[in-house]
């Protein structure tokens, strides 16, 4: 049987559309290629940050020329109460912080102020004063006396302040309260003038270049003037303290060191 060219190419496509049609006949199409899922990129968790409040920054013309300490003491005044409870008296230089109630503070010749639980205070040195506790519950303080002289209800001492320039030399005096989540932190950093921390709640973690160590609640330590140092967080509790620095006015209180890696204490 001859065939034209015709006839053989129309026969050819009737048997490609019968093959289609029978099951497992049809041509396997191509899969289209999937792109590719990108692996999601991790955010990078932030460190807790610390909750400071400055209560006070206050210039001295110049500190006592002699080895310096702060003796930190608690104190209670009943509600109503003066001290003295006649006429006025004087100390050296004292940081006061407030826990509870309230205090008026009248300076011989009438200058007075007031301050609440949470407010601090400095009292400047030999200012004849009278304090009365004007609140409805007791008055409650920690104070910082800037003093290497034991209380008889002290609670701690600093010990001897380093860096601390002799002469006419002007200070600043600062009382900071601090918030640190659990595994807050410091940045690694220089302090130009000592800071003296008193332990509210927590445990804090001390790094410096020479080691490491730990204060807890009640403990006075005083962070390094000129050396490298970071404080953490250590305990599964939140901390709080309370700070007082000092440093030469004009200066900047502390310089962070970006660079710088110190073991965990």
């Amino acid at each position: 049987m001859n065939l034209s060219r015709f006839e053989i190419a129309r026969l050819a496509a009737l048997m490609l559309i019968v093959m289609s049609a029978l099951p497992g006949c049809a041509p396997t199409p191509t899969p289209t290629p999937v792109p590719p899922t990108a692996a999601p990129i991790p955010t990078p968790t932030s460190a807790p940050s610390i909750k400071t409040g400055t209560l006070f920054e206050q210039r001295v013309a110049q500190l006592p020329q002699q080895p310096l300490c702060w003796d930190v003491r608690t104190g209670s005044l009943a509600p109503g109460a003066k001290s003295p409870a006649t006429g006025f008296h004087r100390h050296g230089w004292v940081v006061a912080y407030l826990t509870g109630g309230a205090e008026r503070v009248t300076y011989e010749g009438g200058a007075s102020s007031t301050v609440k639980a949470g407010g601090g205070i400095l009292f400047e040195a030999e200012k004849p004063h009278v304090h009365e506790s004007v609140g409805t519950v007791p008055r409650t303080n920690i104070g910082f006396e800037l003093t290497c002289k034991r209380q008889p209800n002290s609670t701690g001492t600093s010990g001897t302040l380093p860096g601390i320039r002799s002469g006419a030399v002007p200070y600043q005096v600062q009382l900071r309260e601090r918030t640190w989540p659990s595994g807050a932190k410091t940045p690694v950093h220089i302090l130009s003038g000592p800071t003296t921390t008193y332990v509210l709640e927590g445990t804090i973690g001390r790094s410096t270049s020479s080691g490491t160590a730990r204060s807890g609640p009640g403990e006075v330590y005083v962070s390094p003037v000129g050396e490298i140092a970071q404080n953490t967080c250590v305990s599964s509790t939140p901390c709080r303290t309370l700070d007082v620095d000092t440093w030469p006015s004009g200066e900047i209180r502390t310089v962070a060191q970006p660079g710088k890696i110190l073991p965990p204490p």
